[in-house]
């Protein structure tokens, strides 16, 4: 759930930046530069951190991981609000970060370079250059959160004694009026949602995906859990509200 991605963030940025503040506060850093730096010369923002198969996107809002490198291999570091000074060296496709007496390693494609264990802290760290395509957390996604990004809209709703469902409400021009969800993912905004439900429109909503198949949203009014089918749809389970409600929606996703 969102309250558990949260936390798992939180314990990654912890470990990772408890061992990275100790080597760049121990003093004068060591590291040898590549008369090839300028090809890997400006920022490297930390994009998704890895911790066995679960994958976490970072975003704007996120405590910033970062090193920017000069021509010269020259290298800033800046770890939870905590800065210092490095070398970085580059032998053909692996980029070795030092930070007095500590090195960190890691495989340069394109445009990430991926530490599989950061700092020894047993984290793999992807980075991505600043201001290129491969800083779209998007391409970090787990399948269940890719598969969410659009536009869903209710074709039928189950109230709790009905036996199928219905494909009108009373109160609604169409089903898709009474339910609507657009999820979306990026570096600046992060997870957001723009919710209609039951008559109500909400912005921002911030959204998660538990596993490959059970989501939620994050509403005061309404409980929102969301729940992938066989078939390809969405069971979205709607509770709370004024009228203290509880419904069943079946939400068909927009082309």
């Amino acid at each position: 759930m969102i309250q558990e991605d949260t936390n798992m963030k939180k314990r990654m940025r912890f470990v990772l930046a408890a061992v990275m503040v100790l080597a760049m506060c121990q003093g004068a850093l060591a590291g040898c530069g590549s008369s090839n730096m300028s090809d890997y010369a400006g920022k490297w923002i930390a994009i998704a951190i890895v911790s066995g198969d679960y994958t976490i996107p970072e975003t704007a809002a996120d405590d910033p991981f970062s090193f920017e490198i000069s021509e010269d291999g020259k290298t800033q570091v800046n770890v939870a609000d905590e800065n210092g000074s490095g070398k970085s060296s580059v032998k053909d496709s692996e980029l070795t970060l030092s930070i007095e007496g500590s090195e960190s390693k890691g495989t340069i494609d394109g445009d990430t370079i991926t530490f599989d264990d950061m700092f020894g802290t047993g984290t793999k760290i992807i980075f991505a250059k600043y201001g290129t395509s491969a800083m779209n957390p998007v391409l970090y996604l787990g399948d269940s959160e890719k598969k969410a990004l659009g536009t869903w809209k209710a074709e039928s709703y189950k109230e709790v004694l009905d036996d199928t469902p219905r494909t009108s409400m009373d109160g609604y021009s169409s089903m898709a009026d009474a339910l609507q969800m657009t999820f979306n993912m990026d570096y600046d905004m992060g997870y957001t949602a723009s919710v209609s439900v039951l008559g109500e429109s909400y912005e921002g909503v911030e959204w998660s995906f538990m596993d490959d198949t059970s989501g939620m949203l994050s509403l005061d009014a309404y409980n929102i859990l969301m729940q992938y089918t066989d078939d390809g749809k969405m069971e979205v389970s709607v509770s709370g509200g004024t009228n203290d409600v509880y419904y069943t929606f079946y939400c068909v996703k927009s082309e």
